[in-house]
């Protein structure tokens, strides 16, 4: 299984009430709580394209003054908005390992129960930006001088205090539900 930046383990064992192995069974099959998170991350990295920082606040580095009179234009990584637009989640069951997304290795990022939350996007110009591109592999694609990594994909600090709070927010909500059904 991928690595996560958080895990989540939720394990029942033979002591534990019935009521209590249904609430971790219900928490580790819902979707909404996943895909609430998903939809989370995928805002919030959106907003740092925005700003055009990574994860941790950083600005990326400038353009090289030749792209910039290219583009006629200083705003990094936006030409059409595909990249940005790009930006999505995936909400899968198992976690399984991580995949290839046309140029891109999707990442996983949460690993809540049974379930992993990973974001993605798509395209050769997403892991360039994403990673970086020394100036050899850039050569052999016709343009001069290296591409600087500028991340995007990725969580910050508050990211993961929205995450916990969602997933205690759910982890309640589906305590009191089960509780009302002993009574």
């Amino acid at each position: 299984m991928a690595e996560s930046l958080i895990r989540i383990e939720i394990k029942a064992g033979k002591n534990i009430p019935k009521v209590l192995k249904n609430i971790i069974r219900e928490f580790q099959t819902r979707q909404k709580p996943h895909q609430e998170v998903g939809r989370l991350i995928v805002k919030n990295m959106k907003e740092r394209f925005d700003k055009q920082v990574d994860p941790q606040g950083r600005p990326w580095d400038d353009l090289a003054e030749s792209t910039v009179k290219a583009k006629e234009s200083e705003v990094k990584l936006f030409v059409s908005g595909r990249l940005k637009g790009s930006i999505k989640f995936d909400v899968k069951a198992g976690g399984g390992p991580e995949k290839p997304v046309s140029g891109l290795r999707t990442f996983t990022i949460i690993t809540a129960g049974s379930r992993t939350v990973s974001p993605r996007s798509i395209g050769i110009r997403a892991k360039v930006h994403q990673f970086g591109a020394p100036s050899d592999e850039i050569k052999s694609a016709g343009r001069a001088g290296e591409i600087p990594q500028r991340e995007y994909l990725g969580l910050s600090q508050k990211d993961v205090e929205q995450v916990v709070e969602i997933y205690e927010k759910w982890g309640n909500r589906i305590l009191v539900q089960n509780a009302r059904s002993v009574r």
